[in-house]
């Protein structure tokens, strides 16, 4: 195919997972695996094989990092996306002429973005101790990728 994607680890994309949905991947691997986020970023596993775990769970719909990555406040269930959807067919069976079909929103796309506590969107503070965390823990500033890739990798001992 064309547009797939090479083998192997996408280390730049992992990054970006772990470091804007670390809530949703941490409890996708630790209900899938038996076992959290740690053992990676201890580097007692490769990118390779935390890139599998997390290929895995990006192809469950029903995973809490999906929901995440599509800004949802929650995982529906299968019976519950199915409920929503068979009203709507029949609302719009049972429509009268003339009207237009209805489209019912999904409440769990209504988004995750609390005004407090730590779910809120980052602001330029948050971003700021982001990067001196960064800087203190890999020795080098957010912004500055240390691969050819751009990936952001923390150095080896």
């Amino acid at each position: 195919m064309g547009g797939a994607l090479p083998a192997g680890p996408h280390s730049a994309g992992l990054w970006a997972l772990i470091r804007d949905h670390r809530p949703a991947l941490e409890y996708d691997w630790r209900t899938r695996f038996g076992l959290g986020l740690t053992p990676f970023l201890r580097r007692e596993m490769t990118w390779a094989e935390a890139w599998a775990l997390t290929s895995q769970i990006l192809r469950d719909p029903d995973s809490h990092t999906v929901a995440s990555l599509l800004n949802w406040s929650y995982v529906p269930g299968s019976a519950r996306q199915i409920g929503v959807d068979l009203f709507e067919g029949y609302l719009n069976a049972h429509r009268g002429k003339h009207t237009r079909p209805q489209s019912l929103p999904r409440p769990w796309t209504a988004g995750t973005a609390p005004d407090s506590g730590p779910l809120r969107p980052l602001t330029e503070e948050d971003r700021a101790q982001r990067a001196l965390l960064d800087d203190l823990l890999f020795g080098r500033s957010a912004a500055e990728p240390t691969e050819p890739g751009g990936g952001a990798t923390p150095p080896s001992p």
